[in-house]
């Protein structure tokens, strides 16, 4: 049988047969489930400890995901116009019937271009 040709970078990691992280060759144990890096001839065994510890950090990153998703509110933010002038505004309420509507309306704002492109 032919070898495969492994690049230096996929020689400097182990996969781990219980979790499947990527760990650097120098650890002896994953970095995630610290279980002990296998040999072809001996795979690590899962046991009820390293089970008992995912299912733990599993509860534990689902129930913390939970109270930051509703509490979260979107705001929608309204497009700002760049014409304006928003030191000019202008308040006035109107009142249709029991509902009175205050609007507030703002000059345009006067560029250097239109100034220069009028005047010649």
């Amino acid at each position: 049988r032919s070898k495969k040709s492994r690049s230096s970078s996929e020689d400097s990691y182990w996969d781990c047969t219980v979790c499947t992280y990527r760990n650097i060759t120098t650890a002896f144990k994953c970095l995630m489930c610290d279980v002990r890096k296998g040999t072809s001839t001996r795979k690590p065994r899962v046991s009820a400890e390293i089970v008992a510890q995912h299912l733990a950090q599993q509860i534990n990153a689902i129930s913390s995901r939970k109270p930051n998703s509703h509490s979260k509110k979107v705001k929608k933010l309204r497009p700002r116009l760049k014409n304006v002038d928003r030191d000019s505004g202008q308040q006035m309420a109107v009142t249709v019937g029991s509902v009175t509507v205050i609007i507030t309306d703002y000059k345009e704002l006067k560029s250097q271009d239109k100034r220069s492109d009028n005047s010649s």
